[in-house]
Formats: structure tokens, C-alpha cells, sequence
């Protein structure tokens, strides 16, 4: 049998061969590890993804069905099989292995949490808001008036490799629920979840970009929505100045993060401006963050975005493809290709404001939270709060 680094080894070897549709060099390899890989319930789904690649669904099902069916000693990495499942576009076996997770640990147990987490957001996808919404519930109604379980998975969920914030988790709940009512035509309810998932998390932009567009809210809360979006910009601003610190700029972690500032940055511009210097900006913005992360799909989905903001839908076509290659099993990203080319065939144009002035690059109030996870990269220099962007998460 195969230790745990060579098995890893080999799953690379097999993803890349399927990636590359390499099928002499998969078969020679199946046949030369066929103990190994009938031992390990990833390196099978791996297998059965082989067979599907090549047509034959039948026996993928049955070899899926079989690696399902595996007793291992591995039910805490169902949830990251599921996951590598997922990317190559088998939703029905990763489903099948986060509801086995889901049903064999508690709900207020981290495998648990991170597997609704991943499920959600593919069914977000979809789009079945209820149902993400729901599967959400579950953990935070157990949570909600008990303290100590709370502390313990915020705790938990900071130290998992996803590394996210619990208030990220509840957050999505309410606006996962309300995109349900905006789907149903009940705005007000829309608006009221919205403002709640906000406030539980104001680092999610989705939501900040959900509520000035919603249709559910009176002048005063379009205003706070407005102010939330300039205080969250601002902050996004001072920390890409503070990347850029000679004394830190060149550390690699640094440089993710500054992508990721980048990248939200425009994201979060392209969604809710209409100002076309600054969102002109947000164009330059998305491309500084592709350069420090380049084929990143949701750095080069936001691209798509920004050019399709300022009119240019032939370039917004052009990058919106690129991400649907780069993630062809996301629907929300194939409906924005198809919007985007809809547009560049009608010649349609965006309608811009009159310059108010660049936006002024002031320090994020101290009141706001930030992620509670540091890395200091040297003593004389203040830490920066090093996390992955909300969107980032998702697609993990």
C-alpha cells in the first residue's frame, strides 16, 4: 500500500492526466496502481472520473458508487473529496458525499459546518436560495443562544484550511434567504435579511452590492447601503497602500492579499458605480489583480464585470470566457457570458453619472471589524489582517 504523500503524489498525477486527457498515461497508471487506488476513496472517484471523461457513464457511476460505498477511515476528508469532485463537474457525487458528512456529524461540528458551507454555495449556484438558505439554518439555529459551541467552532473554523470567519457562515444564511424572497417578489423581506446579513458580516461585498440594488428599501436605507459600500472601499484603499510598504510588499502572502484588495475592490465598483473615472479605475484595479494572481476564474469573472461596466462589452466577452473555462461548471458565471454577449450584440451602452470627484482614501474607521487571523511579517511593521476575500472562499 501506498503512504499518504505517495497517494497524494499519485492523485496529482491522475488529476493532471485527466485535465490533459492524457488516456495512455492514465491507463498505464491505473493499471500499475490498481491496489493503491482501490484502497483510497479519493484516488477512486478518481478513477470513476476517468471512465466518465472517456464515455463510459455507466461503469463511472458504478466505480463512483463503489468509493461512496468504501469503508475507510476517512470520513473527515469526505467533505475535501467532495469538493475535488465538484470541480470536474459531478455535483450529483459531491452532493452525495457532503449529505453523508452532513448526516453523520453534528451540525455544530466543524466537518459538518464546512460541508453545508460547500453544498450551499453550489446550490446559490443553481439557483436554489431556499434551500442554501435552509441548510445553513440548521448549524445557526444550534448555535444561536449557546455561547461556548459557538466560541468553540469560531475557533475551530479559523484554524480549518478554508480559514474563515463563523459571521462569514451566518451572514450567508440571511442573504442566501434573501435572494429567496427577491426570487419570490416579497423586497421588503429581501431588504430586512439583508440588512441583518450586514450586519452579522460587513465583509461579504455580495451582500453590500445586494442592497443597494434592492428594491425593498426606503431612501434612508439605499443611504446606509451607499455608506457601508464608501466605508468598505476606503478600507480596501488604506490596505493596498499599507501592502505596498517596501518592508513587506515583496512577502508572497502579502501579494495574495493585495490581489484579493484589488480584486473586491473592482468588483465592488463595477457592481455599484456608475461614475465612469472610476470605474475606469476598476478596469486597471482587476487587471493589477491578475497580474499578481494571473488565470484566477473570479479575478478574471470581475475583469468581465468592470469592462462590461464601461461599455466595452467585446473585452467584457472576451475575460467572461475565460472564466467559464476556467470554472465551465459555474451557471452564474455562463449566465453573465450570455448577458455580456447579448449586450455586445445590441450595442447597448451603460448610462454614466457626472464626475463627483475620486473616491478620497481615507483609513477604514476603527469601529469596523476585521478578520481576527494575523500574520506578521516583520516586528517593526503593524500586522496585517491576512484572510481570503469572502468570494475567494466560495470557489475553494
Amino acid at each position: 500500500a501506498l503512504g499518504r504523500e505517495e497517494g497524494d503524489s499519485l492523485k496529482f498525477a491522475l488529476r493532471w492526466c485527466l485535465q490533459r486527457k492524457q488516456w495512455g498515461a492514465l491507463e498505464i497508471m491505473q493499471r500499475q496502481y490498481a491496489r493503491a487506488i482501490s484502497g483510497r476513496r479519493d484516488l477512486s472517484y478518481f478513477a470513476a472520473l476517468a471512465k466518465l471523461a472517456q464515455g463510459n457513464v455507466a461503469e463511472a457511476d458504478v466505480a463512483a458508487e463503489r468509493a461512496f460505498q468504501m469503508a475507510a477511515d476517512d470520513d473527515e476528508q469526505r467533505c475535501e473529496i467532495a469538493t475535488e469532485i465538484a470541480e470536474f463537474g459531478k455535483l450529483d457525487w459531491a452532493e452525495r458525499e457532503w449529505q453523508y458528512v452532513i448526516g453523520n456529524f453534528s451540525e455544530v461540528d466543524v466537518n459538518s459546518v464546512v460541508a453545508r458551507f460547500k453544498l450551499a454555495s453550489w446550490q446559490y449556484d443553481r439557483p436554489e436560495y431556499q434551500s442554501a438558505a435552509e441548510l445553513l439554518a440548521t448549524s445557526c439555529d444550534a448555535i444561536a443562544d449557546n455561547s461556548a459551541e459557538r466560541a468553540r467552532l469560531k475557533h475551530e473554523l479559523e484554524e480549518h484550511p478554508l480559514g474563515f470567519d463563523l459571521n462569514h457562515f451566518i451572514g450567508l444564511r440571511d442573504y442566501y434567504a434573501a435572494q429567496h424572497f427577491k426570487q419570490m417578489g416579497d423586497h421588503e423581506e429581501e431588504a430586512r435579511r439583508l440588512e441583518l446579513a450586514a450586519a452579522t458580516y460587513e465583509r461579504n461585498i455580495d451582500v453590500l452590492i445586494a442592497m443597494v440594488r434592492s428594491e425593498g428599501g426606503d431612501q434612508h436605507y439605499q443611504a446606509r447601503a451607499k455608506l457601508r459600500i464608501k466605508k468598505a472601499k476606503q478600507g480596501q484603499i488604506e490596505e493596498i497602500k499599507r501592502c505596498k510598504d517596501p518592508a513587506i510588499r515583496d512577502n508572497q502572502h502579502v501579494r495574495d492579499y493585495l490581489a484579493n484588495l484589488y480584486n473586491e475592490w473592482a468588483w465592488l465598483t463595477a457592481n455599484t458605480s456608475k461614475n465612469e473615472k472610476e470605474l475606469r479605475k476598476a478596469v486597471e484595479y482587476s487587471k493589477l489583480s491578475l497580474k499578481l494572481r494571473p488565470n484566477e476564474s473570479a479575478f478574471l469573472d470581475t475583469l468581465g464585470h468592470c469592462y462590461h461596466a464601461v461599455g466595452d462589452h467585446a473585452n467584457a466577452v472576451k475575460f467572461q470566457r475565460l472564466a467559464v473555462q476556467q470554472e465551465p461548471n459555474l451557471q452564474y458565471m455562463q449566465r453573465q457570458l450570455a448577458k455580456f454577449e447579448q449586450d455586445l450584440a445590441d450595442g447597448t451602452q451603460p448610462e454614466f453619472e457626472p464626475d463627483q470627484g475620486e473616491l478620497q482614501e481615507q483609513p477604514q474607521p476603527a469601529a469596523s471589524k476585521r478578520p481576527p487571523r494575523r500574520i506578521q511579517i516583520q516586528e517593526e511593521t503593524a500586522p496585517l489582517d491576512i484572510q481570503p476575500s469572502p468570494r475567494d472562499i466560495e470557489r475553494r
